[in-house]
């Protein structure tokens, strides 16, 4: 076993050169290279993309995992919102501890529709999730808001052949 005691400060490969003996007196002279580095995380989310509706005048939460797929650590995470649009919040804090590898999160978002916005009209923007020592993950979305009214459709259907011809079929 190698293990290194601090990263490498260069991009080069390092060479050890060694002799292999075996208890019979046979030998082998070898070499391995190695590059010691530091592990990073890697964020997956279990979405790629957003696209939902919200009903006007209601609030709707929005869940969001994200897992450390990587080998090392992540360090501090950050949630990235559109400053223009208010309507959006999350009930998560914005800044987030470092996921150890394989380890993962709930993001919850909190969608409040505006008086103003209109209905059936997509607001559409992009997310992100960055992380210290990892990749960011960008998330669109595409989310309308659409009305909770229910009503009630009644239609009469008329066969004008039936009532009209002169054997009443």
């Amino acid at each position: 076993t190698i293990e290194g005691l601090a990263p490498n400060s260069d991009e080069e490969w390092h060479y050890v050169k060694f002799k292999v003996t075996s208890n019979e007196k046979a030998s082998f002279d070898m070499s391995i290279r190695y590059y010691n580095y530091t592990a990073n995380g890697s964020l997956k989310a279990n979405t790629s993309n957003i696209k939902t509706t919200m009903i006007k005048g209601e609030s709707r939460d929005y869940q969001i995992t994200v897992k450390n797929v990587g080998m090392g650590e992540t360090g501090k995470m950050t949630l990235d919102l559109p400053s223009n649009q208010t309507w959006l919040t999350s009930v998560t804090p914005l800044t987030m501890a470092s996921l150890a590898s394989g380890e993962e999160t709930t993001i919850i978002l909190r969608m409040t529709p505006t008086d103003d916005m209109q209905l059936n009209v997509p607001m559409t923007g992009t997310l992100a999730i960055n992380a210290a020592n990892a990749n960011s993950i960008s998330i669109p979305y595409r989310i309308e808001t659409v009305s909770g009214n229910t009503g009630k459709l009644c239609i009469e259907v008329w066969d004008e052949f039936t009532s009209y011809d002169e054997s009443k079929p």
